[in-house]
């Protein structure tokens, strides 16, 4: 067609190929259509303490790390918040991050159980 395309990868399709690879890694490939430990997870959801948690600042390595960025990806992600997103998995992801670095979100800090087959058929090799 001679013309320039914009490719444009969907984020969510990006950050599954790299679960994956972590997967893959840390558990080898898989020998079914499920994953066992995630099945495990979310089987025992419901009797997680998801009140008893730990955030950056309980590593005292991972809290180092991030200890002079925390403030700004805080303030970052609270921001993205107050904007559109199209998605729930992205506000969900911004809620996350800024828990995980020691903040709190708008609607407080609260943990969605895992979807039902929703990363197991990524990691099927």
């Amino acid at each position: 067609m001679d013309k320039d395309l914009l490719w444009c990868a969907c984020c969510h399709h990006i950050l599954e190929i790299m679960l994956e690879a972590v997967v893959l890694h840390s558990l080898g490939p898989s020998k079914g259509p499920e994953i066992m430990i995630f099945k495990r997870f979310q089987s025992i959801w419901q009797f997680i303490d998801r009140s008893d948690y730990a955030t950056v600042t309980s590593d005292d390595v991972l809290s180092n790390a991030v200890s002079n960025i925390s403030d700004g990806i805080i303030a970052f992600a609270k921001e993205q918040l107050r904007q559109f997103q199209p998605r729930d998995d992205y506000c969900e992801l911004l809620e996350l991050t800024i828990t995980f670095l020691g903040g709190v979100p708008v609607r407080g800090v609260s943990f969605r159980a895992p979807e039902r087959g929703g990363w197991q058929r990524v990691f099927i090799v």
